[in-house]
């Protein structure tokens, strides 16, 4: 049996730190907590993505999709970040032009 760490397992299911910690607390993925941190068995998670019924179908695209709303929360607070320095700089503009 191949053992993971958090790392590992995230690269292996394709998914981020939170959904990993997510999914392994409320027993969605199978993983073990070893005092503070947390193990995955390989041929586990492999069988777990592997089994065809629609619960476990729905489980990885629940992944998927919770990534893609991660991913877009992030970047719509980037992008609000760098419009506020953008209107900070026009602000500052504008007062040179009117000198």
């Amino acid at each position: 049996m191949t053992v993971l760490n958090a790392k590992e397992a995230r690269h292996l299911l394709k998914i981020g730190e939170t959904s990993l910690y997510r999914y392994a607390n409320n027993g969605t993925i199978p993983g073990q907590k070893i005092g503070s941190e947390w193990r995955f068995s390989e041929e586990a998670l492999e069988e777990w993505l592997g089994t065809r019924n629609p619960d476990t179908e729905l489980n990885v695209l629940k992944l998927r999709v919770y990534e893609s709303e991660e991913e877009n929360k992030r970047l719509k607070l980037q992008l609000e970040q760098v419009n506020g320095k953008l209107a900070k700089f026009e602000e500052i503009g504008a007062l040179f032009r009117d000198n």
